[in-house]
């Protein structure tokens, strides 16, 4: 996929306790230069990952340890790498989802499947190729209110697979489309199933970069830069007919794949951004998040502080006059620049700052807030 383009916006909101429950990632190691736009990760075992680029790199999985070590190579020859997005597997056969479609005009959506490639000696495969095409979508592209048609989150159950799509469209509504093909090579009309509505904001927050499903097939997980949703207690595909909770990952990066090595446990790897960063594997949990006692927070009542741009200055002020809040301005290589102490409702100016990107790191002692934010 194309970078995240923040340079169309002002100051994005990534708020550590906005959300209901949150994890912390843990950085296993740095990716080799290689595979630096990994956008699908698998794995059979918890000490490699198999992964792959993205538009326009090589037709080829690499096989990574947690090391950061390229391990093997292999190549994929009657393939084409026009935009490849997320990879499933059924234990069989791997499936590499080439249905990257940022402008919403492909006519060439299709699913690379291959042996398993634990199982293959060499360092070629042959692809069998499943064609299809989305029913719904008779504009190739369509107006910029129905570019919902791009796709970079794949799993697979038995002998279907699964295809959740990336949502482009302006306004943006922040549903995510679920839809079915078989496993097996053709050319298919995808089923639309269902539909989920992520969230309104930046669609940078709320789109849908990658999925997974646990090995029991309990628990689906859908991916976006900042969160995870977690889908349980579902019947057959009906995922989202079943429970839901959003979970703050703590970090905002460009994340573009994840994958579950056990029932709880996940690997997520995100692609290097200049300004944020990236070209990371990270290891998360969600087990403590289905093992306590949790009671629903009110979002509203996390926000800590409003930032607005005020006669050429960048102002932040409090949102809950009873609160003393502390705001830290930290630069791109981690450094803090500017500590302000929020304790009145007067609004506060970042002054004597240089242009640049910055986080403001926000906390009462008990909520957390991030803002990215741009000086100018």
């Amino acid at each position: 996929m194309n970078p995240i383009k923040f340079v169309y916006l002002s100051v994005i909101f990534i708020s550590h306790g906005l959300f209901a429950q949150s994890i912390t990632l843990r950085k296993v190691a740095e990716l080799p230069g290689l595979v630096q736009e990994t956008s699908g990760i698998e794995t059979s075992n918890p000490l490699y990952i198999w992964t792959h680029t993205d538009s326009g790199g090589e037709p080829a999985l690499y096989k990574v340890d947690t090391f950061g070590v390229i391990l093997k190579t292999i190549v994929i020859k009657n393939a084409k790498n026009t935009d490849w997005e997320d990879i499933a597997n059924d234990g069989q056969h791997y499936y590499i989802g080439d249905f990257g479609n940022n402008a919403n005009s492909r006519k060439d959506l299709k699913i690379y499947k291959i042996t398993n490639p634990d199982n293959i000696l060499g360092d070629t495969a042959e692809a069998e190729i499943i064609n299809f095409y989305y029913p719904n979508q008779n504009q190739f592209p369509p107006d910029n209110a129905h570019k919902n048609f791009d796709a970079e989150a794949l799993i697979c159950i038995d002998s279907s697979l699964y295809i959740f799509s990336k949502n482009y469209t302006n306004p943006f509504t922040g549903y995510t489309y679920l839809y079915k093909v078989p496993s097996k090579p053709g050319q298919y009309e995808a089923i639309l199933l269902d539909c989920f509505k992520t969230g309104i904001g930046y669609k940078e927050q709320w789109w849908i970069t990658a999925a997974d499903i646990s090995p029991d097939n309990k628990k689906l997980v859908l991916l976006s830069s900042d969160k995870i949703f977690v889908f349980s207690d579902f019947t057959g595909d009906n995922f989202f007919k079943g429970k839901v909770k959003t979970i703050d990952l703590g970090s905002f990066t460009q994340k573009e794949a994840i994958v579950f090595y056990s029932n709880t446990e996940f690997y997520i790897t995100d692609e290097y951004f200049d300004i944020l960063g990236g070209r990371n594997l990270y290891q998360g949990s969600i087990k403590n998040l289905y093992t306590s006692n949790y009671i629903e927070t009110p979002k509203s009542r996390n926000l800590l502080i409003n930032y607005k741009h005020q006669f050429g200055e960048q102002v932040i002020s409090l949102i809950d006059e009873t609160r003393k809040v502390s705001v830290r301005v930290i630069d791109m290589n981690g450094r803090e620049v500017k500590k302000y102490l929020l304790d009145a409702t007067q609004p506060i100016a970042i002054i004597d700052v240089p242009f640049g990107y910055y986080t403001l790191l926000v906390s009462d002692g008990k909520w957390k807030q991030e803002i990215l934010i741009f000086i100018n």
